[in-house]
Parts: C-alpha cells; structure tokens; sequence
C-alpha cells in the first residue's frame, strides 16, 4: 500500500543516511515521544527498570523525559519515575571533578562504573545522553575516546547506549548525525524536530543488536514485539512523506556541508569576539550548534546572569531574537536555520559584538 511504502521508504533512507547497523526505524510524533519509546524499548528487551542519563541532560516533557532530565525547575511538582541514576556530564570547562583535558584520563567516563555499581544504577536498561547537550548548555564531548569508554562500560554490564539526536539531528553539526561526527557505538538513536521540517515528528532508529536482543529477550505477557509501543500516529504517512521531503533537501543542497562552512566562519569569528571580550568565557559546539557562555569574571567563571539579560534585551531592541540555556541561563545558544542567508549570520555576529560591547561597558 502507499502508506506501508511511504513508511518503509523513510526507513531505507535514514538506514543508508545513519551509521552502519540500524536498519530499524519506529515513526512516532515527537521527540519525547521517541525517547520514551526507547526506553520501553531498553526495558523489555533487558527485563530491568531503571536507567541512567547525564547532569544538565533534557530530554523532554512527558513524565519518562522529565525523569531522566536534571534541571530541578522541570521537576517540580510533577512524579517522576523511580530508578533513574546520574551521571556527571563532561562539562570540561565547568568540570564537575575539578580536572582538565586531557590530564583528566577522561574520568568523567569513567564514573559510569561506580554510577552502574553504587550509585543506584544497578538496574539500569540503559545510558542515554545527548551527543552535545543543548539546553543544558551546548556542553560539547572532550573527545570520541569518551563515548567509546560509555559504551564500552554499557556492554560490559548489559546496558544499552540510546543517543538522544532530537536536537542535534540532521546536519546541525557538520553531519547528518552528531553520532557520525564523534563516531558513537550506540545502540538507539532518537530523531525529531528537524527531521520534519515543521512537521510533528520523532524517529526511533535501533541498531540490529537491540532488534535481536528484544526478540531473545522480550519480557511480557505476549511474544509479539511490535506491540511494545504505540501512539495514534504511528508510522504516518504523511509525516513520512515530509521527513523524506527534508532528507533529499539536506542532500541535494548540501547542507550538512553548508553548516560546516558557515560554522566555521561563525566560531572563527567569536572566537576573535572573545579575545577582546571580558565576559565571553568560553565558545563551544561544531557546525552550526554553537553556544556561548557568559562569565562575569573569566578566571573566577561567575556566570554573568545580569549581563546576559541586558544582552537578550540588545538583540531582540536590533533584530535578532536568542534563546539562552545551560550555566544558571548564561549560555547563549546560537542555532540559526541550514538554509540561513549569510548576509544574515553576519547581522547575527554583529549584534554579538556590539552587545557585548554596550553590556561590558555597563558593567
């Protein structure tokens, strides 16, 4: 039928777009709804209920991503699911064990192991972490050494790796996949947002491991693994249709190129902001998924709480409207469209360097 081809043809084509090995994919409509799919997913397969993600981490609103998210103001008031553990995020530039890279011997890798031990992680189905975390900061892996120990360590204890590309998916980077740039072993990937050029979407793409692991191992009342997860619109067609539309547009235009080029030009440039600025701590994040932490002081790394809203404030006064995450909200996130004139990315830069001007000079 056309609403099984549409369907399976989404699915071939993120299977020779995405790493070797996940030929699998679960159409859902959003990202949340595609992480708590994985979840489900993690847990029949392996008959444990627990899991484990990062400090910093979001991964959604529903009560499953808002367990295994860790900023407090999304927690309140709400349940949350029991068992879930975490683990310190690679936060280099804030490093939560007061090392630096590399003298660190990436110890915050390392960790999973007490965490899976001591730390209540002992029931774990799975680690699931952002490739680069985005509201929690644009908090960027030291190196691909770090998700090779993760997912070694996840193995070794019958864990699965789920890598949460709801944001970070579809060329943001300089890849079509982060997982691609930092060349993750993981078991899930989860997709949404941009996948459907505005399109309510989520994708759920599983390595042939896990598909064979939830066959052997399937825990319930019934064999037939399919049932595992469902939603009025599962496995559209119609936002197949679109996802598929999107994937040829990024391909035919380059784009995954495109946002390596511009991004370059982007960083090289606030990089040289920085050099000249006395609040801009730290410049962070590949492709066009950069962030830019505001410190009022940069050896004591006092976030600039005050300075970042007289920036915000700039910006949207002169054009340019940016959201800002991480660090007690002193990251800015710089996240503009693949498609963005460049004439408009440097309207974007200078605003930048003018509002930190006009807001260092009021300090």
């Amino acid at each position: 039928s056309i609403v099984a081809d549409t369907v399976i043809e989404l699915s071939q084509k993120l299977a020779s777009a995405a790493p070797q090995g996940f030929n699998n994919s679960f159409l859902v409509t959003s990202g949340a709804l595609a992480v708590e799919a994985a979840m489900h997913i993690c847990w029949q397969a392996t008959g444990k209920r627990g899991g484990i993600a990062l400090t910093g981490a979001f991964h959604g609103w529903t009560v499953g991503t808002r367990s295994i998210s860790s900023f407090a103001p999304f927690k309140y008031g709400f349940n949350n699911i029991s068992g879930i553990a975490f683990l310190p995020r690679p936060y280099c530039y804030r490093c939560p064990h007061k090392l630096k890279y590399p003298g660190c011997d990436l110890h915050c890798a390392y960790a999973l192991e007490d965490v899976i031990k001591y730390g209540g992680g002992y029931d774990a189905a799975f680690v699931i972490m952002e490739p680069i975390q985005g509201f929690g900061g644009h908090i960027t892996p030291p190196s691909k050494e770090y998700f090779k120990i993760i997912s070694d360590i996840c193995h070794t204890h019958g864990l699965f790796l789920i890598i949460d590309e709801v944001q970070t998916g579809i060329a943001k980077t300089g890849e079509l996949f982060a997982s691609q740039l930092y060349d993750i072993p993981a078991d899930i990937i989860t997709l949404g947002k941009a996948l459907g050029g505005g399109m309510a979407i989520g994708d759920v793409m599983l390595n042939d491991s896990v598909i064979e692991k939830l066959k052997q191992n399937y825990v319930g009342g019934s064999k037939q693994t399919d049932k595992i997860f469902y939603g009025t619109h599962t496995m559209d067609p119609i936002i197949a249709a679109a996802a598929i539309a999107v994937l040829e547009y990024v391909e035919e235009h380059g784009l995954s190129e495109r946002a390596r080029r511009l991004g370059s030009h982007l960083t090289e440039r606030l990089l040289e902001i920085q050099k000249n600025s006395k609040i801009i701590g730290d410049v962070r994040g590949p492709g066009l998924y950069v962030g830019v932490e505001f410190v009022k002081d940069r050896e004591t790394k006092e976030s600039c709480v005050d300075g970042m809203q007289k920036f915000l404030e700039y910006a949207k006064n002169h054009g340019v409207l940016f959201q800002a995450g991480g660090e007690n909200y002193c990251v800015l996130k710089i996240k503009p469209p693949l498609t963005i004139e460049e004439k408009n990315l440097d309207k974007i830069i200078e605003v930048i360097d003018d509002g930190v001007k006009i807001v260092e000079k009021e300090m």
